[in-house]
């Protein structure tokens, strides 16, 4: 089953990446900066450039934006999809508020203008993958050291052995921050306070299975230029969350609450005040060796405030789309090489003999 244009427009990831889309008309971009800007929460009164600061040629309300969306000139291919996606992904932020662009696509008006886009996005050839299982499992070490080709992953991978233990650590250690969240932090919501607001069980094992389209779907990127994968077998009690519903069935099934330790960063990010819960990936691990995001569910859910029940709420947060984190010691490596991929001027990553560069190893 493929992505669906309401599916896309339900989630801020899969809004922006349609505003990213029409964005490529000239009209568009400059209309989007300003009236986005002046919807940022984080931004100034006005945007400076070079030595003068530039002023808005016009005024742009965002139904003037809308308009300037439903007749722009734009190409919906592969190519620019996934580079929308892209600009989605490393611009997602959850421990403040929406920025401009987001806030911008949001509003109704938009989203209506919106749709066509994403109606194109939808029957796109070529991001079939966005809904599908994966087929492999790569792991990736970003910037790795030069020269040092038997100084790898390995070291990661062999390291499995606790990683079961490492599930139970974390919700050791959720649970007694919360208890100390509720004793210390303010309840009010709005109070300037940030702190744990992922929904990982830690960053201690994860994999991606699209190369090299999943390279560049990190969010908050520090801008990593080159990128060693290593491909490895995993479990095959592999869970597909392939929608938001999905996330939220692993809520009621087990999960933890949070309230206290993500109240702060969650009411900002989604505006929403109440009770939330993460899934209890200790529960998880008991059925499945990994957790596999697929890109269809990450533009639907991530960002959104998930409702498990009545009082009860989810993000997903700080999980980049295609990566499969694993709970279980069943990740073995491939009796195959790395390979290496470099970011290229263009922002692609390529293999270092199409990019005119080599990796020393």
């Amino acid at each position: 089953m493929g992505l669906t244009p309401e599916e896309l427009l339900s989630g801020p990831r899969g809004r922006r990446l349609c505003l990213e889309l029409a964005a490529q008309d000239p009209d568009v971009t400059n209309a989007v900066f300003w009236t986005s800007h002046a919807h940022d929460a984080s931004s100034g009164a006005s945007a400076s450039f070079g030595w003068g600061r530039r002023e808005p040629d016009r005024e742009f309300s965002p139904e003037t934006v809308a308009e300037l969306v439903e007749s722009a000139s734009t190409m919906v291919t592969a190519e620019t999809v996934g580079r929308a996606l892209e600009y989605s992904v490393c611009s997602a932020r959850y421990w403040q508020e929406p920025d401009g662009r987001d806030v911008l696509a949001a509003q109704g008006r938009m989203i209506a203008a919106l749709r066509p886009m994403a109606e194109a996005v939808a029957a796109c050839a070529g991001i079939e993958w966005w809904t599908s299982a994966p087929a492999h499992h790569w792991l990736v070490e970003y910037d790795p050291p030069q020269g040092l080709a038997e100084q790898t992953a390995l070291d990661p991978v062999t390291d499995v052995s606790r990683v079961r233990e490492r599930i139970r650590e974390w919700r050791r250690a959720t649970v007694t921050e919360e208890a100390v969240a509720k004793r210390d932090y303010p309840e009010d919501p709005e109070y300037p306070r940030t702190g744990s607001w992922w929904s990982l069980a830690g960053w201690y094992r994860h994999t991606v299975s699209r190369l090299p389209d999943a390279l560049a779907l990190m969010e908050d990127s520090y801008g990593p230029k080159v990128a060693r994968t290593f491909p490895v077998h995993g479990g095959s009690r592999v869970l597909e969350i392939r929608t938001p519903e999905d996330w939220v069935k692993l809520c009621r099934n087990a999960s933890v609450d949070v309230s206290a330790s993500r109240r702060h960063d969650w009411f900002r990010t989604t505006g929403r005040a109440g009770e939330w819960v993460l899934p209890d990936w200790d529960a998880v691990a008991e059925q499945w060796d990994g957790v596999h995001l697929t890109v269809a569910a990450y533009l639907a859910g991530a960002g959104r405030a998930l409702v498990v029940d009545e009082s009860r709420a989810s993000v997903i947060a700080g999980w980049d789309p295609d990566t499969t984190f694993w709970l279980t010691n069943t990740l073995v490596l491939a009796d195959l090489p790395p390979q290496d991929w470099v970011l290229d001027d263009e922002g692609g990553w390529q293999p270092p003999s199409q990019n005119g560069a080599g990796v020393a190893s």
